[in-house]
């Protein structure tokens, strides 16, 4: 009677162990749909600003600056050399800010490609340069150069393509971007004859410009799924908005003179680096 029984009780146990070692197909996950999201991260951008002072010529009553980047009042030509202004501003031009944004993916196989708009708004102010107030004892001349310069709102239109591997996509993106720039100029000079005629002059400087920037954005990145519903990821993007420049004119004065000044321009290339890392929520 023992041996049926142990013969249907083996039986059974191989059947159970053959549905226990079954394969289970894991599930792929899918990036396909929309997806919203918010991130942090810093802007560097390219901090040297070219200042340039044409050439004048010298007549009554002008202020002209000589191939030296020196200013001239030709109503007391200086017989000595006066410190130069100087032909590059380096800002410090770092700053943080937050980005919204909202895209949609779509995968086929491995790949997964789509768009993404982002909206970014960064703090910290304007970046700033200034050479301070030089002073010139021997020659009893003084001057002093500022400039600044703020790109505070930030756009773009990029798409997006990538390999996912399960839950883990890289991609690079590239598109068009759009930032709204002020770039600032200021300067001032004087002179002050110490001979027997005496005479004293003055001058001042300024321009400011304020403009949508439009140009281009390319970058590479990484997400993450944690869940069906939340991603992490981050991303390292070039921008170039291409040059901005603004003129900056002056008005003077000579023994209470008025002159005619020569005006000079600041010029700056707005492309820098955008380094971020945020969390999408998808749909």
């Amino acid at each position: 009677m023992r041996k049926p029984v142990l013969t249907i009780s083996a039986a059974g146990t191989a059947s159970l162990l053959g549905v226990w070692t079954v394969p289970v197909t894991a599930q792929v996950y899918d990036w396909t749909g929309p997806y919203v999201g918010v991130s942090l991260g810093a802007m560097q951008a390219n901090g040297d600003v070219a200042l340039e002072y044409p050439d004048g010529v010298s007549a009554p009553d002008t202020l002209y600056f000589d191939a030296d980047n020196v200013p001239h009042f030709s109503t007391a030509p200086l017989a000595v050399g006066a410190i130069a202004f100087p032909s590059i501003a380096q800002l410090l031009s770092g700053k943080g800010g937050g980005t919204v944004n909202v895209g949609y993916d779509q995968q086929v196989g491995t790949l997964v490609y789509g768009a993404e708009i982002d909206a970014a708004f960064f703090t910290g102010g304007q970046s700033s340069w200034s050479t301070g107030t030089v002073f010139d004892a021997v020659n009893n001349r003084t001057h002093s150069l500022s400039v600044t310069s703020r790109i505070d709102q930030f756009y773009s239109f990029r798409p997006r393509m990538g390999v996912a591997i399960d839950r883990l996509m890289l991609f690079g993106t590239a598109g068009l971007s759009l930032g709204r720039v002020d770039l600032e100029s200021a300067a001032s000079f004087s002179y002050t004859d110490l001979g027997y005629a005496g005479g004293t002059g003055n001058a001042d400087w300024s321009g400011r410009m304020s403009n949508w920037q439009l140009g281009f954005i390319a970058g590479v990145g990484a997400e993450y799924a944690l869940t069906d519903n939340v991603s992490l990821k981050v991303e390292g993007l070039y921008y170039n908005l291409g040059t901005a420049k603004v003129t900056a004119q002056g008005s003077g004065t000579y023994n209470s003179t008025p002159l005619t000044v020569a005006p000079y321009e600041a010029s700056i290339d707005l492309s820098g680096a955008i380094v971020k890392g945020g969390i999408n929520f998808r749909f």
